[in-house]
């Protein structure tokens, strides 16, 4: 074969063979996840590469196995609850007014939140079940925070399944936060328990599942935040007006109704525009 052609074919081969499991890797960093976890993979990575062209590939992929069984090992020694706490250390960003507030702060400690870490997989999984058994008092909500959880398998999706069943006996709501119907995570979900349960139970992020365990304990206390309507002249606006002056202001007001989910304005937009929050709820989300 002429050297072109014979170039050629070994081009495609190579380009055949190519790891895109390291490839997804390093989309993933480059898109901002800096996690331990993936640094740990694309070291192992770089490693076996160079030691295959150190000293050949035999070497590398001995490496490469070694590697694999040492980080496999420090991954599932990890205690999986990395950190717990309730919604009264860490509340939600919302702000309420101030009646609300002071009518939910006694009650966020019924709002707990565990931070796991690490995989959710047949050996890691009860413990979940365990903690959760220690919880002392009125609980209203159970979040997990699924941030660092870097895996998880069928037998961590079915202790999820059993939690929710036995947090709901309880009368205790659980929330996954970060968990979607279309993420890895959910997806597991999906082919193991069912296709609503990460629907039902899943939340973009932890402070969206902390905000939604806050409104569920104002709508169990009477309380509604998104129906309650506060008057034009009474907003922080109009602090500090006289009655002629707030009368001009609330003239110069257009309404603007939205529906549920409907986008105010995006990252970019010209800031030319002024907006005040009488009825409803907007939130504020970098995506």
């Amino acid at each position: 074969l002429p050297l072109p052609v014979l170039g050629g074919v070994m081009l495609m081969v190579a380009l055949g063979l190519a790891d895109r499991w390291s490839g997804r890797l390093v989309a993933r960093w480059w898109a901002g996840d800096h996690s331990r976890d993936l640094a740990l993979g694309l070291g192992v990575v770089a490693l076996v590469v160079g030691t295959m062209l150190w000293r050949g590939m035999a070497a590398g992929i001995g490496l490469g196995v070694l590697l694999s069984l040492l980080t496999f090992a420090v991954r599932m020694n990890r205690s999986l609850v990395r950190d717990r706490y309730t919604a009264s250390a860490r509340p939600s960003r919302r702000i309420y007014p101030e009646p609300l507030e002071a009518r939910l702060r006694p009650l966020r400690n019924g709002i707990v939140v565990f931070e796991l870490e690490g995989a959710l997989f047949f050996g890691s999984a009860d413990r979940i079940v365990e903690v959760a058994d220690t919880l002392q008092g009125p609980c209203h909500a159970l979040v997990l925070d699924f941030r660092r959880v870097s895996l998880m398998d069928a037998s961590g999706a079915v202790v999820l399944s059993q939690l929710g069943r036995r947090l709901r006996d309880r009368g205790t709501r659980l929330l996954l936060a970060g968990v979607s119907p279309d993420n890895r995570h959910g997806r597991v979900l999906r082919q193991f328990v069912g296709a609503f349960y990460a629907a039902d139970h899943g939340v973009a992020d932890i402070d969206q599942a902390v905000e939604a365990a806050e409104l569920s304990l104002l709508a169990q206390a009477g309380f509604d935040p998104l129906r309650q309507t506060v008057p034009i002249e009474q907003v922080d606006l109009m602090a500090g007006l006289d009655a002629a002056q707030r009368s001009h202001l609330a003239a110069c007001l257009q309404p603007q109704r939205l529906a549920s989910g409907e986008v105010l304005f995006r990252r970019g937009d010209p800031g030319d525009r002024l907006y005040v929050v009488s009825q409803g709820s907007v939130s504020v989300l970098s995506l």
